[in-house]
């Protein structure tokens, strides 16, 4: 189970946190995975649709698409008709919709990105974790975790396997580093 948006209560009881929750934010359940699952993904940093296109080709599905520039979400709904948004993938408000959508859907998609290379790639400046939009690969594989995705397919930027801060990452809520 997942829950969104949740508070600290400013309490402890024994062990344990006092939360309290968002009643805009029900808590949400997963599915076990099963091998149906790998037929159908999350789009993340969609553009115009490359990787919807590549599982459509072999057979699969994508059940949304989402990027943050405007013109990319106008370009993908005019080649795919999943439901979009228009949205930041480090928004807990966009991955409470995801999972309101694969709930809905009954699966457990994979998630497949095409994020920005710029702070990774030779092209780029090199910048790793100083560059702003390293921050959504740090973002998308935090999704896929409280997603429970049954899979990751990411655009091939071998570079950023070796950054140390991609492979690290804090947890949001108390600090805690967890291995990605």
């Amino acid at each position: 189970m997942s829950l969104y948006n949740v508070r600290w209560a400013g309490q402890n009881m024994g062990d344990a946190w006092e939360v309290n929750l968002d009643p805009k934010f029900s808590p949400m359940f997963h599915k076990p995975v099963d091998i149906s699952d790998f037929k159908c993904a999350h789009d993340v940093c969609c553009g115009l649709g490359g990787f919807s296109s590549a599982l459509d080709f072999v057979g699969s599905r994508a059940i949304s698409g989402f990027d943050l520039p405007h013109l990319a979400i106008s370009g993908f709904s005019l080649n795919h008709s999943v439901p979009t948004f228009c949205e930041d993938i480090g928004s807990s408000s966009l991955v409470f919709k995801l999972h309101g959508l694969q709930s809905a859907q009954k699966c457990q998609p994979m998630l497949t990105a095409g994020f920005p290379c710029q702070p990774f790639s030779p092209q780029g400046q090199q910048l790793r974790s100083l560059d702003a939009r390293s921050d959504t690969l740090r973002s998308l594989l935090r999704c896929a975790f409280w997603l429970e995705s049954s899979g990751l397919l990411l655009e091939c930027v071998a570079e950023a396997q070796h950054d140390e801060s991609t492979q690290k990452a804090k947890c949001c809520q108390c600090g805690d580093l967890f291995s990605l």
